[in-house]
């Protein structure tokens, strides 16, 4: 005869074997679930659904899929008994030396790391709640009910529907993407000198899609609070950059912002290739269609001694037997030079004294919030309605972005993010313009002028480019049909107009083109020579985004033109150059009367 402990004991085993097997076929999801069933003591819950991350792979091999913390149940073959094992997060790892750039980024890594801290200590007392109430449930004989009906597994249940964020400890895993919680390594694949002072570095990391450069303004919460929602700031949201760290000895880290090009829509491109041919170089082992879509940084190098040059100047191209075993970089080499150690992408939106000013109102809002009665919340709604009703009354926008040397690549982000635009809203209402169809009167024109201030003309970054964004205006001469003439109507109304100014301090004989005005006085490219940028060339440009009806003779310097008035215009000016080029620009602004209001946004990007 049997004996029936025996039997029991080997059914037990059985069924532990089973689980295991369920949740081996099932080891290519996140985490395994285990049907649990409250008539049997020997089913435990699963509740690793619960706090599983967005990436869950094991460190480890292993045929299970683990979750990386939560409550972890288990069958004690021993006693015969379900058992709970608590696993908590690890902690976030506090930003160490270098880390912080110290310009004011948003978001801040030591930010980070503080929300990351404050996620972490909630977490973990949520686990620690819910881990008591499923021990007590346990001892209760009944571990289906508690874990499957308790607060605490609702209110997760509730964060994971809505997307709240919860600190998982798992942020930023994938090793092969850009964070902005640390720097991490890439692979330079090429360096190439586009000129004597102008170095291009492309590293082993795709150029993010707009989608995901969209998604950088979550990091802001300013900015639903401070943005008119116009064009002006849908091309805000094009600028980002990433943080550049070279690490130069004894614990010093040099660290840079850098604004990256797309090469896939880039003359550059040409330009590598052509060079690449011309050395014999091959393709060195690697698919040269596949650079185009890597992601691209344009250095000015400066003559020795100049440490962030010097580096540069340093790097190496990662090894074609490196490149094609796809090794990993090490990290830990921190002197390797055939990498780029970065961070990011953050989000170029405003400049460092505008962050400072509006983290501070942030937190006096959020200080006397509490204090706040219904009346006054009440009235702050009324004023917010009434203003955004003033903000949509504009029925143009400007953009007057001036640029200096290497501050061009911000500036050419939103001229990019503009066209294209441009170009969906024409495929639009090419598709659906009907010849009856009326202007859209609340629709804003929007108009863009650039000042690009250079040495030479041989030393302007994207000169082709510049040229073509500046004449692909969407309207062109010439109607075959009605209705095409009824779309261009139409187009033209929508459609963004680029002026482009080149102010060269140097004059350059040999080059034919430069001229003090070029020879079609209907193109919207100029060239100035011999001089810098001066108050009045700044006003002229100013003049076509402000009311100067009372302003006298062009040019003038005796009266500073108005800020414009409600209804009429937008103005948007951004500057972007070394810091004694933005001090000397901004001094002009303020000379000429342009200062922030709800008619006027300046930022002064550094």
């Amino acid at each position: 005869m049997s004996n029936p402990a025996v039997t029991q004991w080997l059914q037990e085993i059985a069924a532990a074997k089973s689980k295991v097997q369920a949740k081996a076929a099932d080891a290519t999801t996140a985490a395994a679930t285990v049907s649990a069933s409250s008539g049997s003591l020997s089913s435990a819950v699963s509740v690793s659904q619960l706090y599983q991350s967005k990436a869950t792979t094991p460190t480890s091999p292993t045929t299970i899929s683990a979750p990386r913390h939560g409550i972890i149940t288990s069958y004690n073959l021993k006693t015969r008994r379900p058992q709970l094992q608590l696993i908590l997060p690890p902690k976030p790892i506090k930003p160490g030396p270098g880390e912080c750039c110290g310009n004011d980024c948003d978001p801040c890594v030591n930010t980070l790391y503080w929300e990351d801290l404050e996620a972490y200590r909630n977490q973990v007392q949520q686990l620690r709640i819910e881990y008591e109430q499923a021990c007590r449930a346990l001892d209760a004989g009944d571990p289906v009910d508690i874990l499957e009906n308790s607060d605490a597994h609702r209110l997760n249940a509730h964060s994971e529907a809505s997307g709240c964020s919860k600190y998982d400890g798992s942020q930023d895993d994938d090793r092969s993407r850009l964070s902005v919680r640390s720097y991490r390594s890439f692979k330079i694949l090429r360096k190439l000198y586009l000129s004597e002072n102008t170095l291009l570095v492309i590293c082993d990391l795709p150029y993010p899609t707009a989608a995901a450069i969209a998604t950088l303004a979550d990091h802001d919460d300013n900015n639903s609070s401070n943005s008119r929602g116009g064009y002006g700031d849908r091309a805000a949201l094009a600028m980002f950059h990433v943080l550049i760290r070279f690490d130069i000895g004894a614990g010093e880290f040099i660290t840079k912002a850098f604004t990256p090009i797309d090469l896939l829509a880039s003359s550059i491109w040409k330009t590598h290739c052509q060079q690449i041919h011309a050395e014999g170089r091959g393709d060195v082992g690697l698919d040269e269609l596949s650079l185009r879509h890597k992601m691209g940084f344009i250095v000015k190098l400066y003559p020795s001694p100049h440490k962030t040059s010097d580096m540069f100047r340093q790097l190496q191209e990662h090894s074609a037997s490196a490149l094609n075993s796809n090794s990993e970089v090490d990290d830990t080499e921190t002197q390797r030079r055939d990498v780029l150690y970065l961070r990011g992408p953050i989000q170029t939106r405003r400049d460092k004294d505008a962050n400072r000013e509006i983290k501070a109102a942030a937190a006096a809002a959020a200080a006397s919030s509490s204090s706040l009665t219904m009346m006054e919340m009440g009235q702050d709604s009324t004023a917010l309605r009434r203003r955004g009703k003033r903000l949509t009354a504009y029925q143009k926008e400007r953009i007057v972005m001036i640029a200096a040397g290497s501050g061009i690549t911000p500036m050419y982000q939103v001229l990019r993010a503009f066209h294209q635009d441009q170009r969906q809203l024409q495929e639009q209402y090419q598709q659906h313009y009907h010849p009856q169809q009326q202007k859209h009167k609340h629709t804003p024109v929007v108009e863009l002028d650039l000042i690009y201030c250079n040495r030479t003309s041989s030393e302007i970054w994207l000169r082709q480019e510049l040229q073509e964004l500046c004449t692909r205006d969407g309207h062109d001469a010439g109607a075959d049909t009605e209705a095409e003439a009824g779309f261009k109507s139409v187009a033209s109304f929508i459609s963004r107009k680029v002026r482009i100014q080149h102010v060269l301090s140097l004059q350059d004989d040999d080059d034919p083109e430069q001229k003090q005005y070029r020879t079609e006085p209907d193109s919207p490219e100029r060239i100035h020579r011999g001089g810098r940028i001066t108050l009045s060339m700044l006003r002229d440009t100013l003049q076509g985004s402000m009311n100067m009806n009372s302003l006298g003779e062009r040019g003038s310097d005796s009266r500073a033109p108005q800020p414009p008035q409600v209804g009429d215009e937008y103005l948007h000016i951004l500057v972007c150059g070394p810091p004694s080029f933005n001090t000397d620009v901004s001094k002009m602004l303020d000379q000429l009367g342009c200062t922030m209001s709800d008619s006027c946004e300046i930022h002064v990007l550094e």
